[in-house]
């Protein structure tokens, strides 16, 4: 009896072949005054990139640049988190002083040197964020004095809560339609304030 299936032909892989990637998620325009929920990264959606506190500096920033992202998770073997790192923690005057102090290089470094350990991680709650606005997001991400925020939320095994979302000073920016520059140059709240400050005034 002949099968109603048959096999597909195969081919050999060309030379210098790469692999496709997911495009980085594409968030809607928003107001200073729509919910903050639509400028959130949901993870339970969108997978964010993590290391381990031992791995090399170097390696880090190259995750960075591959998922074209400025902030990796710090986790363990366990998927615990331990804190997180940015473009900026990379760059910051902190890893040019333990270079400089202990006569290394940036590939003598772990992301345990650099990272921002959990307990100086002031995350908003999720139920706080249903009921606040992009303009509430970006002053507190302001206050904060940091890039990104971390948004925390009941897990779904009930027992602790997980870290749910994020939210990126640029990408907030990039959906009001303000000018960040370039990509490569992390965004902070100087960089775009005047921008910010005439958004406000008008109330978005």
């Amino acid at each position: 009896m002949e099968s109603r299936f048959k096999p597909l032909e195969l081919t050999a892989l060309e030379k210098g072949i790469g692999y496709c990637r997911p495009a980085s998620p594409s968030l809607p325009p928003v107001k200073l005054t729509d919910s903050a929920r639509s400028g959130m990264t949901d993870l339970r959606e969108v997978t964010l990139l993590t290391v381990k506190m031992t791995t090399p500096v170097t390696s880090a920033r190259a995750r960075m640049i591959e998922g074209r992202v400025r902030m990796l998770l710090v986790t363990d073997a366990e998927g615990i988190v331990k804190g997180l790192i940015t473009s900026r923690d990379l760059d910051s005057e902190r890893a040019q002083k333990i270079m400089s102090k202990a006569g290394l290089n940036e590939a003598d470094l772990n992301v345990a040197d650099v990272m921002t350990l959990k307990g100086k991680i002031q995350a908003m709650r999720l139920e706080d964020v249903e009921n606040a606005s992009i303009g509430d997001i970006i002053l507190s991400i302001r206050d904060a004095g940091r890039q990104h925020a971390l948004v925390v939320g009941p897990s779904e095994s009930g027992d602790k809560g997980s870290v749910r979302g994020i939210f990126s000073l640029s990408s907030l920016a990039r959906q009001l339609g303000l000018d960040v520059g370039t990509a490569e140059k992390p965004t902070t709240y100087e960089d775009i304030s005047d921008q910010l400050n005439r958004l406000l005034d008008g109330q978005g």
